[in-house]
């Protein structure tokens, strides 16, 4: 008798409750250890001093926030660019890190924000920045705003498009920024950005100059005639013109008067010929024999004993007058010849 052997499958127990417990243990185990890496790793990447947190920006633009702190910005579009008011708030930061609230160009990343509006003011009179500190150094009593409840602020920033190095908000990106103020000028840990922008420059209409007022019209000016010559300065000049000679009184009380010759010089030059040379030359001869013998007569008239001292005087006026007629026709004579040298040859 063949005996047959049956192999039946291998049954395995089915898992009981307890085992499906143990499964959902590990399974949540597994999921709380996730999320305390992940955690400790954005933990970790904040907590770095070198390193800004990263952000998220709200739906209209006005808020920003790491999950830590949040910065809300009043107003961030459209602002006038010579200078608007802006209320900027903060809560979450850190209150025993100072932190400067100022608008600045936005950096590059983990780099210090800079060129910012009205620089760092440490004074607290410029109305561009704001220094939130509660634990500020001793030369910041009193120029510092203290952190509210857990670490909160609220301040009134002025902002404008100019920045200093010449920089304009309308051409490069800016936003209301906090940042560690300068006792810890390399730790970003709480750079915090929100972006504004401003309205461009409106054109400033042309000024109204008012018209002119009219002016008056000129009053009427009495007409120049002209002035006659003064006749009595013309009668005086003809008779400067005129000048006379009075000789002394003679012995017999009578008075001579002699008036100067007068000469008209030749206004024309004339060729002469040899022959109206000579002639002249005889002339002259003549003349001067004449001269001579008008002197002759007067000096023996006037040594002579016969006459008295008037009589002398009077004959020697008349030789003179004499030599005088003699010279002059002598050489009126000789011009003749020299004007007229065709007359003797002909």
């Amino acid at each position: 008798m063949h005996l047959r052997s049956v192999v039946e499958p291998k049954q395995f127990p089915s898992p009981t409750r307890p085992d499906r417990a143990v499964v959902a243990v590990l399974a949540a185990l597994a999921a709380v250890l996730l999320s305390v890496v992940s955690a400790a790793g954005v933990a970790g990447a904040q907590g770095d001093p070198l390193v800004a947190p990263q952000t998220t920006l709200s739906a209209d633009g006005r808020t920003a926030s790491d999950g830590v702190r949040t910065l809300t910005v009043e107003r961030v579009a459209g602002l006038e660019p010579g200078g608007a008011v802006v209320t900027v708030t903060g809560s979450g930061y850190d209150a025993n890190k100072g932190v400067y609230v100022v608008m600045c160009a936005v950096p590059a990343l983990n780099q210090v924000p800079t060129p910012c509006g009205g620089g760092v003011d440490q004074s607290g009179s410029s109305g561009a920045s704001a220094w939130i500190s509660s634990n500020p150094p001793s030369y910041g009593q009193g120029l510092t705003t203290p952190y509210g409840a857990g670490g909160s602020f609220s301040v009134a920033l002025t902002v404008g498009a100019a920045l200093p190095g010449g920089l304009d908000c309308r051409a490069v990106t800016c936003a209301v920024v906090t940042r560690n103020d300068h006792t810890r000028t390399t730790d970003r840990s709480q750079d915090i950005f929100v972006p504004i922008s401003f309205a461009a420059d409106v054109a400033q209409p042309a000024p109204t100059v008012p018209p002119a007022a009219p002016q008056p019209a000129p009053e009427p000016v009495a007409p120049t005639w002209p002035v006659a010559p003064d006749e009595t300065a013309a009668s005086d000049d003809e008779a400067a013109a005129t000048t006379s000679t009075t000789a002394a009184p003679a012995a017999g009380g009578s008075t001579a008067t002699t008036e100067a010759p007068t000469t008209t010089a030749a206004s024309s030059t004339s060729t002469t010929s040899v022959d109206g040379a000579d002639d002249d030359t005889d002339a002259d001869a003549d003349a001067d024999g004449t001269v001579e013998s008008a002197r002759a007569s007067a000096t023996s008239s006037s040594s002579g004993g016969g006459g008295d001292g008037a009589g002398g005087s009077v004959v020697g006026l008349v030789a003179l007058a004499s030599v005088a007629l003699a010279v002059l026709g002598g050489g009126g004579y000789a011009l003749w010849r020299r004007r007229s040298p065709g007359i003797e040859a002909s």
